[in-house]
């Protein structure tokens, strides 16, 4: 989920197929490099060369031609006070003599020239810099290995430097090297959700007014168990700030539904579309309560009467790289001759729609109560599928993705 923001929101996160990728900076280009630190981080190349293991360390990392030798160093050789002093300066002043992106080589070289500022801002953060080389490293990567990633460095949370260079990736093409998420749906069965642990994950949601976008603060938002159908046991609870951002903390493959509600507004639950495994990589996710005057109203445009027996549905569809999905029409194969699919534009229904705009957001009417099946077609291709819980008078809010690999 995300607002897609976020995650990029945001982030997203969905990984290149181009093995020369694996180095997106050149470090150093030892003269200017080492000059640059001389004059820029006197002190703290001093101090760390005073130090055995730093200048050690030092040494090690300044003979790398990319991030994940320069991780390698790290790993094996441990790091210091004074090495992440002198780090952050030459990061700092110095990231395009010790740290510009190298030249890639291959069916991919284009993307080195394209795509050089953003590299160049990813290797100024240390964050990004480590997460780029965990999650390209190891040959074909996927979303696995971004997740067990985050784990390691607790830190890279879907470093903000990492979207801007990994959309540039996905905005070049060079012949013969295709970033995965150029197909949108290119990750259809191809990718697992996740390892699960026994951690918890702190997953942060956006929720707010579906018409305005406006937060909606001090609203309970409830974890409930995927097997009880009211709510009556609660995983976890916790309210919104002021600003509408709650935060719970959720098993690891947690794939249950959330629940919230607030005065003038039908209740909502929300379903994640797939286990909480990601959810750490995003700045926060989205969950949206419809305004009761307004839901009202879409019913009224639509001409169509509200069934107080069903329920609704608010359905975001996300492509491979968990970006609202554009050109996709639904289906409820379980629902009843009284459920219709609207598409919206912006926060209103657009009746003459008969596919997702960008973004990527359905409305279904008139749910019949219980577990639904919502589908999502491109073209005549499914590309994926997800239950969905509906209470009578409710809105159920669903992230939909491309299928995984079972």
């Amino acid at each position: 989920m995300r607002p897609l923001t976020a995650l990029l929101m945001t982030l997203a996160v969905a990984l290149p197929a181009c093995d020369p990728l694996l180095g997106i900076e050149d470090l150093p280009r030892a003269t200017s490099c080492t000059t640059c630190s001389t004059r820029d981080c006197r002190t703290d190349l001093a101090t760390c060369q005073g130090e055995p293991s730093c200048n050690l360390l030092l040494a090690c990392v300044d003979a790398c031609a990319d991030g994940a030798c320069r991780d390698g160093c790290q790993t094996r050789l441990g790091t210091s006070k004074a090495f992440a002093e002198l780090d952050a300066c030459r990061r700092r002043t110095c990231t395009a003599e010790c740290f510009g992106p190298s030249k890639i080589g291959g069916p991919c070289q284009c993307l080195d020239d394209a795509c050089r500022a953003q590299a160049i801002a990813c290797a100024g953060e240390p964050d990004c810099d480590r997460f780029v080389a965990c999650g390209y490293s190891g040959g074909s990567p996927n979303p696995d290995r971004i997740d067990l990633c985050a784990t390691r460095w607790s830190s890279a949370k879907a470093p903000a430097q990492f979207t801007p260079l990994y959309r540039c990736w996905q905005a070049h093409s060079c012949a013969g090297c295709e970033v995965a998420t150029s197909h949108a749906d290119a990750c259809k069965g191809n990718y697992r959700w996740g390892a699960e642990t026994g951690e918890k994950l702190k997953v942060k949601l956006f929720v707010g007014n579906l018409i305005n976008r406006n937060p909606l603060p001090a609203i309970t938002v409830r974890a409930c168990d995927p097997f009880d159908a009211f709510c009556t046991t609660i995983v976890t609870e916790s309210a919104t700030n002021t600003e509408g951002i709650v935060e719970l903390a959720l098993a690891r493959q947690y794939e249950g539904y959330l629940k919230a509600s607030a005065p003038g507004f039908a209740p909502g639950l929300l379903q994640f579309g797939r286990p909480a495994v990601y959810q750490e990589l995003l700045p926060y996710g989205t969950f949206f309560l419809y305004p009761t005057e307004s839901l009202d109203g879409a019913f009224a445009t639509a001409k169509l009467t509200k069934l107080e027996d069903h329920g609704h549905a608010l359905v975001v569809v996300h492509d491979c790289a968990l970006d609202p999905f554009v050109g996709v029409r639904l289906e409820t194969p379980t629902s009843d001759g009284s459920t219709r699919t609207f598409y919206l534009a912006g926060p209103t229904i657009d009746l003459a729609r008969t596919e997702t705009t960008s973004d990527g957001m359905a409305f279904v009417a008139n749910l019949p109560v219980g577990q639904q099946i919502v589908r999502a077609f491109r073209g005549d291709q499914r590309i994926g599928e997800h239950p969905l819980e509906v209470r009578a008078g409710t809105v159920s809010w669903l992230d939909l993705y491309p299928s995984p690999a079972r």
